[in-house]
């Protein structure tokens, strides 16, 4: 994050993007020269060690102050690190989506947790968390809230150790140059898409609808197209 009082401080412009969250987001030093095309201005307000509970109370004076179109956000792990439970931080996590809808945002786009080395006691309920806003939230918000799904994505180019620095907790450069992609690839998506993973639009994927309705749907939609084919080929041999 950026110190953003100076004497010389231009005014904000408006429909900034908006960056905010925990210290994956406060150390995410480039955002303003990764993102700069098609937007006004970047600002990043993220602060280590923040939880969804911490966010919450500034998401009205951030609003109020840069009225940002697009948010970046990022909270949870924290929230799970410090004793929360599964659901209360879920709740949590729908309250600051929700409040920033409200303050004029159009969209919000979320990165999900990460199988960091250092915390796999903590993994099982990343992914409930996951899991819930995967299956659950996203169908609720009408487009208006995009999820990068970041743990699976680590997990399918081998979570290898180089992702994280020493810690074991926080992103390299190398982990950063992914989330950069993934971000962009969503930021400037004209499809609608509403879950990504690995670059890659996921919506019929298995993790969707929490237990492989994915690819259910996707053989019953193969079903009644074949049906409807059928339909048109017998149609057609009684009128012969």
């Amino acid at each position: 994050a950026k110190v953003l009082c100076s004497p010389d401080l231009t005014p904000i412009p408006a429909d900034p993007l908006l960056f905010v969250g925990d210290s994956d987001i406060d150390y995410w030093q480039n955002t303003e020269s990764q993102f700069s095309e098609g937007h006004s201005a970047i600002y990043n307000v993220g602060f280590g060690g923040y939880t969804c509970s911490d966010i919450k109370p500034e998401v009205t004076s951030f609003t109020a102050t840069f009225a940002p179109k697009t948010v970046v956000l990022v909270c949870g792990e924290n929230d799970l690190a410090g004793g929360a439970s599964v659901s209360s931080t879920y709740s949590k996590f729908k309250e600051v989506v929700q409040a920033y809808i409200d303050g004029g945002a159009e969209k919000v786009i979320t990165v999900s947790t990460k199988p960091e080395p250092e915390t796999t006691s903590l993994h099982t309920k990343y992914e409930e968390l996951d899991g819930l806003i995967k299956s659950d939230f996203i169908k609720t918000m009408d487009g208006k809230f995009v999820f990068i799904d970041s743990y699976n994505a680590f997990l399918d180019v081998g979570n290898t150790r180089d992702l994280y620095v020493e810690d074991g907790l926080h992103l390299s450069d190398k982990g950063y140059e992914h989330w950069n992609t993934w971000v962009a690839t969503a930021l400037s998506d004209v499809t609608g898409c509403t879950l990504w993973k690995s670059n890659e639009c996921d919506e019929e994927g298995d993790d969707v609808d929490g237990g492989g309705g994915g690819a259910s749907n996707l053989h019953v939609n193969a079903g009644v197209a074949l049906g409807a084919t059928l339909g048109v080929v017998l149609a057609g041999l009684e009128l012969v």
